[in-house]
């Protein structure tokens, strides 16, 4: 029902559009086929066709697009999912995420023809990410990293993939890697918060709460406000475990 009132719309939109156009196009029409009968009924034929591709072009249009009131996905580098949400979950959710795995399908295919393109391997391991496999987005990251070794955010984003293929575990790989994205950007979000997160489950949580709130310091505009409150409560739990840890030493 509502598909159909959205679609009335459309035409609805299309006639006035037509109507307004009516006295411009017939002047048209008239001087390329002339004032005789049958030219008359051909350019009335001319019009009503011409309104009838432009329905057709609104409801395909709306068809490609969907409703206003399903939900969208933005697939930039860090994706941004809207708020609206049904059962738990964000609409159209299956739908989107069948598409991205049919693109990162066609995407492994394309690579394997072109092995060397690191840009391609960073995108699929990326796609891999988005659709929760982040197994498979692991080897595809080592490719990436192989031909693009100084992109600090790859390596970060490998690290993040990898420690949740590991129980959300940092090991010494990790550290490295970190350590190796934090000299090619000292600033590097993600990259910090991953040097504090490990530093915070090594127990030195005066080093994590240096970390995190240097980060803290460096993030500005509304974008980061999840970001923000996140570290707060890192920094939160990290300074009341060093006090439990002062207090057990006295």
């Amino acid at each position: 029902m509502e598909n159909f009132f959205w679609v009335a719309i459309g035409f609805f939109i299309a006639i006035g559009v037509m109507l307004i156009l009516m006295p411009y196009l017939f002047p048209v029409l008239k001087k390329t086929y002339g004032d005789t009968q049958q030219n008359i009924e051909q350019s009335n034929s001319k019009f009503w066709l011409i309104l009838l591709l432009v329905i057709i072009g609104a409801s395909f249009l709306y068809l490609k697009l969907g409703s206003p009131s399903v939900t969208s996905v933005s697939k930039d580098s860090q994706p941004i999912e809207m708020q609206s949400k049904q059962n738990g979950m964000p609409l159209n959710t299956n739908h989107e995420m069948g598409d991205m795995s049919v693109m990162a399908e066609k995407l492994a295919k394309k690579l394997e023809k072109d092995p060397n393109n690191g840009e391609g391997w960073a995108l699929l391991a990326r796609s891999y990410v988005e659709l929760k496999q982040h197994q498979k987005a692991l080897p595809a990251f080592e490719k990436a990293i192989e031909m693009l070794p100084q992109d600090p955010q790859l390596l970060a984003d490998y690290v993040d993939a990898r420690a949740i293929t590991q129980n959300h575990q940092l090991d010494q790989k990790s550290a490295e890697l970190i350590d190796k994205a934090l000299a090619i950007d000292p600033n590097l979000p993600k990259a910090m918060m991953l040097s504090g997160t490990l530093a915070f489950d090594h127990g030195d949580y005066k080093k994590a709460i240096s970390v995190w709130e240097h980060l803290q310091s460096t993030l500005k505009g509304s974008e980061m406000a999840d970001v923000q409150n996140e570290l707060l409560a890192n920094i939160s739990e990290a300074r009341k475990l060093s006090e439990s840890a002062s207090v057990k030493q006295n």
